[in-house]
């Protein structure tokens, strides 16, 4: 008995080529305060302005320092608010 081949494009792996779900509301993610976020979210919103390849790939230290500067400015300011 001959068996028939799976279709999926040529040179991708079986589990590559399947489809991958996706979650509804991702930009509701850590919307209470996105420096929370995971450096490495492969998904925005964002609190700094790196691009989103940067996010995914790195390098990811100029992304920590800029959130340690931002989690820094936004604890003086709530020190000054009270």
């Amino acid at each position: 008995m001959k068996r028939g081949r799976c279709k999926r494009p040529k040179n991708r792996p079986y589990v590559e080529s399947q489809v991958r779900p996706h979650k509804a509301g991702r930009d509701c993610d850590f919307s209470s305060d996105l420096l929370d976020k995971p450096v490495d979210a492969a998904y925005g919103p964002y609190a700094d302005h790196f691009p989103e390849a940067q996010h995914k790939y790195g390098p990811f230290a100029p992304i920590r320092a800029e959130i340690a500067r931002l989690k820094d400015e936004k604890d003086k300011t709530q020190d000054k608010a009270r």
